[in-house]
């Protein structure tokens, strides 16, 4: 078997059918001068096959080396019933090859061009295919300034997606500087032949359309694993047109950061459609991954906003530097005890661990899974703080110095595993009196009270949903303090329905909280920061949680005295980000008929929320009250939170159109005025997107749209035309977009397409026995209409040998058109002989498929 070449290092399959019910092996490679080359595998010849089945020999050849490149398989027969197993040598061979490119130039030079332009003219490169097997013609950009360099569109006059031997691909390449000076770069092709790309940036002589809050963003120095907090930062359009802004983070070779070290969370589709003074902000965080200066940069690219198929070539860019140092980390060690850890035989009794630091400096401490400790944020040398575990939240983990957690083991009871408990808060309960928190599911409720030192304050009541699915059961938890102050327990609630494999679902463990008498020492502030008069899209602002009091807290944002409770949530939690707080996505609140998520504040503590102002650009001034509600006590405090996105911009206004109805396929529609102003007067860009058939997008449905002078000047006037193509219902969208304000509007053009349906009655005709030569009385025939479009009929036709023996007047169908009506048509017989005489009656109309009318008679002397 002889193969043709394949490149080096790349994999082709062939196969070998033996056209026989066979019983064969066939043994590895050997001889010639590449059996490493050549593998061999069997495919459906391991016994009797089916007579429409092959024995199938696959073989790979995969060359190590150019050049022709052989080998042979031994094939043996193996079959039990055979008296002699013969073999058989199969020598196969193939021709390794690499793609050989000539180059028409080593470099290319680009004039120089002004920073922040959309991009140089195209340079040219043409590579040709001197080698034997065929190569992929693509590239990259490598080293310094490589993002400057962008491939334009590369024309082949091989085989799509490959350029083959002996033939030629043109490469545009496009320079487009994003700093002033030299800007040298390399491309590499597909085979690793580089090209020289020499470029010049010089300084805009154009105004750009964006401006910053500020050129650099510079952070401290943070510890290798740790994350800064915010820097923030503003982008305003200085232009005269909305623009689309997206944003890329490059290191410092010009490619997109991918490692995470710095790191964008607010959605750049806050930048979309940026109008003329109006603003957005980002937040950008450092995550140092090693010790060291890193300096990237932001890269904002802009595009008129709403633009189709925008490309980042024609773009217009601009940067925003950045740099941050990752430093080692320092201080401690700290040591955590008892060093052996901790063992639990049962959920709900508490045990102190130690943590210490054994060093000359104090260690800041960045955080402890276990919220009940006195640790703070910063542990002097040589001292001492206590945490408090009862096994909940597994090994304990104090992150101080580094990314690695100083741990201490803990062993839990078994059958369960540790997690991440949620929060049951009671309110406080008269001694003497019970409170009730209830637990329902469309299965089995089962809560456990672990034992501890307020368990007995604590009893679950579980139940089972005897109807199955369709009736819900409930349990209930109940607290009836025994004394005044803070009472908790530990409680397990198992609750749904068993899997398909009857397993029970998982147990949840809840910390729950109450206070017998009262809780006099709750006590806590909401504060701002960093809230300006006017807050632009996407700003995120810190709020200060405080515990002020003596009793911890179960903090949850409260809507329920909203400042507007109607309007749209302006003011929103940002829902991953609690620091110095212990987020729980489980708070259950009894007095709170809901559940969500909140954080677990105990005394003497403080968090930062981030809170993000949740509103469009040019809405004008807004206020909402940002409240929190303790689930213990039922104390709320708030922090009025004010914003003002800009002056209120009305959007693009759009009438016309409408439902036109039912028409047939193939039928176009009367033209439709749709009516466009904006309140600027100026002009506006004007889309279609077209839907028929269920209501997919199609590509197949015709319209015509006339804009007239709306890219000029608005109010302005725009009509349309639909052809739909497909039965069912079919409408188009008419998009306005305006460039000034950046806001859209939108109407349609909607009906439904069919195809008209002919229904005769009666369905058929027999004028029984009539005399040759002689006219019988007509017969009326009803006809009807069930398609889904207007019937247009133009005239009849009568089809058989002896179609003359009948004949028809049209009637009141003559009149053409039939929407849901009747018109009725008269038959008439005339034999021309005798005997049994047949035709069939057909209107010519637009029914797609012409209904037929059978007619039947017999003639006689």
């Amino acid at each position: 078997m002889i193969w043709g070449p394949v490149a080096v290092n790349q994999t082709k399959n062939f196969s070998i059918e033996l056209v026989d019910r066979l019983q064969v092996s066939i043994g590895p490679s050997t001889g010639g001068n590449a059996s490493g080359d050549f593998t061999a595998s069997l495919q459906a010849c391991g016994g009797y096959n089916p007579p429409d089945h092959f024995c199938e020999i696959n073989i790979s050849f995969t060359p190590s080396a150019t050049g022709l490149r052989t080998t042979t398989f031994q094939v043996t027969d193996i079959d039990p019933t055979h008296s002699q197993h013969l073999s058989a040598t199969l020598t196969v061979q193939g021709t390794g090859g690499v793609p050989v490119l000539e180059l028409s130039s080593n470099s290319i030079t680009f004039p120089d061009t002004p920073v922040g332009t959309t991009t140089s003219g195209s340079q040219m490169i043409t590579v040709k295919n001197n080698g034997i097997v065929p190569v992929y013609p693509g590239l990259t950009f490598i080293g310094p300034n490589n993002g400057m360099y962008t491939a334009g569109p590369i024309t082949c006059n091989g085989a799509s997606g490959s350029l083959n031997p002996g033939n030629s691909c043109v490469f545009s390449v496009l320079f487009r500087p994003t700093a002033v000076g030299p800007q040298d770069g390399t491309m590499r092709l597909a085979d690793g032949t580089t090209i020289s790309l020499h470029g010049s940036g010089s300084a805009s002589t154009t105004p750009l359309p964006l401006s910053f809050s500020s050129s650099t963003l510079a952070f401290p120095g943070e510890t290798v694993g740790f994350t800064t907090g915010p820097k923030a930062l503003t982008i305003t359009n200085v232009g005269s047109v909305a623009k689309d802004v997206s944003i890329q983070l490059l290191d410092e070779q010009g490619q997109v950061e991918i490692d995470g070290v710095f790191s964008t969370p607010q959605p750049f589709s806050r930048c979309y459609g940026l109008r003329p003074g109006g603003s957005c902000r980002i937040d950008v965080h450092f995550s140092p991954t090693a010790v060291g200066t890193r300096t990237p940069k932001l890269l904002f690219l802009s595009n008129p906003a709403g633009q189709s198929n925008s490309d980042s070539s024609s773009s217009l860019t601009q940067t925003v530097a950045l740099s941050g140092t990752g430093l080692a980390s320092v201080g401690g060690p700290l040591m955590l005890s008892p060093s052996g850890g901790l063992f639990f035989d049962q959920y709900g009794a508490t045990q102190p661990a130690t943590l210490e630091n054994d060093g000359d400096t104090p260690v800041p401490i960045r955080w402890i899974n276990y919220p009940d400790n006195n640790c703070g944020t910063m542990l002097a040398a040589h001292a001492q703080c206590v945490i408090q575990v009862d096994g909940t939240y597994g090994d304990v983990k104090v992150y101080a110095t580094s990314s690695t957690p100083y741990t201490l083991p803990i062993s839990v009871p078994p059958g369960h595993a540790s997690s991440n408990p949620g929060f049951i808060g009671f309110q406080p309960v008269s001694l003497g009196s019970s409170s009730s928190f209830a637990v329902s599911d469309y299965g089995t409720v089962s809560i456990i009270v672990f034992p501890g030192m307020n368990a007995s304050e604590f009893a679950g009541i579980g139940c089972f949903a005897s109807g199955g699915r369709g009736d819900p059961c409930f349990g209930s938890l109940t607290f009836s303090p025994g004394a005044a102050g803070l009472r908790t327990a530990l409680v397990g609630i198992t609750s749904g329905l068993t899997d398909s494999t009857g397993a029970a679902p998982p147990q949840k463990i809840y910390k729950v909280f109450g206070f017998g008498g009262s809780s006099n020492g709750a006590d806590f502030t909401v504060s701002e920061s960093d809230f300006p008069a006017k807050i632009v899209p996407g700003y995120v602002g810190i709020v200060t949680l405080t515990n002020t009091g003596t009793a911890p807290l179960l903090l949850y944002p409260d809507d329920s005295n909203n400042v507007h409770p109607f309007a749209p949530p302006y003011f929103k939690l940002s829902p991953a980000s609690y620091p110095g707080c212990t987020p729980s996505s489980s708070i259950n609140l009894v007095t709170y008929a809901s559940s969500g998520s909140g954080v677990y504040l105990p005394a003497g503590q403080s968090c930062t929320v981030e809170v993000s102002f949740d509103v469009d650009q040019g809405t004008g001034a807004q206020t909402q009250e940002l409240r929190f509600t303790d689930a213990l006590s039922g104390l709320s405090n708030s922090q009025t939170l004010t914003g003002d996105s800009g002056p209120t911009e009305n959007a693009p206004s759009i009438s016309g159109g409408g439902d036109v109805g039912t028409i047939a396929v193939g039928a176009t529609t009367a033209p439709a005025t749709f009516t466009i102003d904006t309140p600027n007067g100026e002009g506006v860009t004007v889309t279609t997107i077209p839907y028929q058939g269920n209501g997919h997008q199609s590509n197949e449905m015709t319209y015509t749209l006339d804009t007239g002078t709306c890219a000029q000047k608005t109010p302005c006037q725009a009509t349309l035309t639909a052809t739909p193509s497909l039965t069912g219902g079919f409408y188009v969208n008419v998009n306005v977009y305006d460039p000034v304000t950046g806001l859209r509007a939108s109407s349609s053009l909607s009906g439904t397409a069919g195809f008209p349906v002919v229904t005769f009655s009666p369905a058929s005709v027999d004028f029984g026995t009539q005399q040759v030569g002689l006219q019988s009385t007509a017969h009326q025939v009803t006809v009807k209409n069930t398609g889904q479009s207007v019937l247009r009929i133009t005239g009849v036709s009568l089809i058989s040998d002896t179609a003359a023996d009948f004949s028809v007047d049209i009637g009141s169908c003559g009149q053409g058109t039939i929407s849901e009506g009747t018109c009725t048509i008269s038959v008439y017989f005339t034999p021309h002989g005798t005997g049994t005489r047949s035709g069939t009656l057909q209107l010519k109309s637009n029914e797609q498929t012409p209904s037929s009318l059978p007619l039947a008679g017999v003639g006689s002397q």
